[in-house]
C-alpha cells in the first residue's frame, strides 16, 4: 500500500493543499475545527499509520512518555505525530512506550531493550533519576522538553524565558501597569523559565509585581489560596499563568470572587491548547508548535548516526503571541507601542 499524499487529503476535502499542509505540521493559522477536521481525514486515510508492510525499514526508534500525558486533549499527542511522521519520512517506524505511574524502571527499560529500537525520545514528564537512567542506555537519545536542566543530552524545549518576556512585555505595552505570575516554578522546569522571563520584562520596565508561585506540599502547580486571597484585595492587574490549565482555574477563581475578565482582571496563558477557545472569554495565549517539537526532535535523533559521542546540544522553538478577548487593551498604549 503506499503512503497517502497531503494532496489526496486535500481532494477529499475539497480545500487547499497548503491549508491541509499548515493543519498537519501545525503551524498557526489553521482554525482548530479545520485543524481536527483535517487531522481526523488524515488519520482515516492512514497519512500516519502507513503499514509497516509497505516500507523498507532501516530502523526502529523507541518514543517513551508517561501513560497519563496520552490522550485526545493532550499536549503531547500533536508532539508524537511530528516524530511519527518525520520518521515514516525517513522509512523510521516510531513505537510508543508508555511508562505507567509507579512501574518498576528495571522492567521497563527490559521492555525497551527488547523492543531494540535503534534510538530514544524521551517526552518530558520524567523525574530526574529516571532520566538519568535513559541516559546511560547505549544508544542514540533525544529529551523533549525536559524537567530538569541537563547539559550533556540532546533536547528540544521551547523559548520558554523569551516567551515569557515577550509576553509580559505585551501586556505592558498594552497598558497593564500591574501584573502577577501564577505557577509553582518548582512543578515544572518551564515554568521556572516562564516565570523568569516574566520578571525580566518587569524589571525591564519597571512595573509592580506579585508572584503567586507555590507552596510545599501542595498538590496543585499553584497557591490557589494565595490567589483567591489576591484577587479579593485586587483589580486592574494581568495575570500571566505557567500554562493554560492554570489559567483555567484562575478563570474559576476570578469569577467566583465577581469579578471579570478582562474589566477587573486581564489573563494570558501558554501553550495554546485546543480548550481555551472556549474559555469565557477565549484565551490569550503563546501557541507552541507541538508538531514542529515533534519533528525536531526526530532529526535531531537521526544526525547521531554513527556518532555516538557526538556534542549534545539544545535545540529551542519560539512560540507565536495568539490575540483573543482575555486582555484589555488601552488603545492609547497599544498605538504608541505600535509606533516604537
Amino acid at each position: 500500500m503506499r503512503k497517502v499524499t497531503m494532496t489526496e487529503i486535500a481532494k477529499a476535502l475539497g480545500v487547499s493543499r497548503s491549508l491541509v499542509s499548515y493543519a498537519l505540521t501545525d503551524k498557526y493559522g489553521v482554525s482548530e475545527e479545520m485543524k481536527r477536521h483535517i487531522i481526523t481525514k488524515a488519520v482515516e486515510m492512514g497519512y500516519f499509520k502507513t503499514p509497516h508492510a509497505s516500507l523498507k525499514i532501516s530502523k526502529r526508534i523507541a518514543v517513551i512518555i508517561g501513560e497519563e500525558y496520552l490522550g485526545e486533549e493532550s499536549f503531547f499527542t500533536r508532539i508524537i505525530a511530528g516524530i511519527e511522521n518525520s520518521a515514516l519520512e525517513k522509512k523510521f517506524i516510531a513505537n510508543i512506550l508508555s511508562l505507567k505511574d509507579g512501574e518498576d524502571v528495571e522492567q521497563f527499560v527490559s521492555r525497551i531493550i527488547d523492543s531494540k529500537p535503534w534510538g530514544l525520545i524521551v517526552i518530558r514528564q520524567m523525574d530526574k533519576k529516571l532520566a538519568e537512567y535513559f541516559k546511560k542506555l547505549n544508544m542514540p537519545k533525544v529529551f523533549v522538553d525536559l524537567i530538569d536542566a541537563n547539559p550533556d543530552c540532546f533536547e528540544v524545549r521551547v523559548n520558554n524565558y523569551g516567551n515569557s518576556y515577550k509576553m509580559t512585555e505585551y501586556l505592558i505595552r498594552s497598558g497593564c501597569d500591574k501584573l502577577a505570575f501564577v505557577g509553582d516554578v518548582d512543578w515544572a522546569l518551564s515554568y521556572d523559565e516562564r516565570y523568569r522571563g516574566f520578571l525580566a520584562a518587569c524589571r525591564e520596565y519597571g512595573v509592580a509585581h506579585t508572584d503567586i508561585i507555590g507552596k510545599d506540599g501542595k498538590s496543585r502547580p499553584f497557591d490557589d489560596v494565595a490567589f483567591a486571597d489576591y484577587v479579593r484585595k485586587t483589580s486592574g492587574a494581568a495575570v500571566v499563568c505557567a500554562s493554560d490549565s492554570i489559567a483555567h482555574d484562575v478563570y474559576e477563581i476570578i469569577k467566583a470572587h465577581d469579578k471579570r475578565i478582562p474589566a477587573d482582571f486581564s489573563v494570558v496563558g501558554f501553550d495554546d491548547m485546543p480548550f481555551v477557545k472556549q474559555f469565557d472569554p477565549p484565551l490569550t495565549t503563546m501557541h507552541i508548535p507541538r508538531f514542529e517539537l515533534g519533528r525536531v526532535a526526530f532529526g535531531l535523533l537521526r544526525e547521531q548516526i554513527g556518532y555516538y559521542d557526538a556534542q549534545s546540544r539544545q535545540v529551542c522553538l519560539n512560540a507565536k503571541l495568539v490575540e483573543r478577548q482575555s486582555v484589555k487593551v488601552n488603545s492609547k498604549n497599544q498605538k504608541e507601542s505600535v509606533e516604537q
